[in-house]
């Protein structure tokens, strides 16, 4: 009969352990902040969509994410020659999920005349990096995306996108 016992509890045992790894794991998922970066745009009077050449939107969701770097690059590629228009850095900084703020950045200076005087085999891209944490625990995440403008469309088109 203590045989019994003991061979129930020790199963109980283990699947208290599988049950609190498994709803650890769903925790992280479904509370931890995720943020991403996504073409900025609104509507005009007439109904048309425009996006600005120079201006992204971050969204976060689920819960604050504090920032550690973010990086935004601006730059033409032709014949594999590299040409960096502009380069920002921002560290330190806290942004909340809500459906009523916006979190944009804005580059000063990629405009239509950066597009205008592109020649025919130079391409603009954007390259974008954030890195961040939860509030209250150390884990890094980032999310990476790189752009390639569609001189035709005036618009970005998504080289690729990664998170983790």
């Amino acid at each position: 009969m203590e045989t019994i016992a003991i061979v129930i509890s020790v199963i109980s045992a283990i699947i208290a352990f599988i049950s609190w790894r498994l709803s650890k794991r769903d925790f992280l998922l479904t509370h931890r902040p995720f943020l991403w970066v996504e073409n900025f745009g609104y509507l005009d009077k007439d109904n048309r969509i425009i996006t600005p050449i120079n201006k992204v939107i971050i969204k976060v969701i689920n819960s604050p994410a504090h920032i550690l770097l973010e990086t935004y690059s601006y730059y033409i590629l032709s014949d594999g020659n590299k040409k960096i228009i502009e380069a920002q850095k921002i560290k330190e900084s806290i942004k909340y999920p809500s459906d009523k703020v916006q979190y944009t950045n804005t580059s000063a200076k990629v405009t239509q005349e950066t597009v205008n005087q592109l020649q025919d085999e130079e391409k603009l891209f954007r390259l974008i990096r954030i890195e961040y944490t939860w509030l209250s625990y150390k884990k890094k995440y980032f999310f990476e995306g790189k752009w390639e403008y569609n001189k035709n469309g005036r618009k970005w088109d998504i080289v690729y996108q990664k998170a983790n």
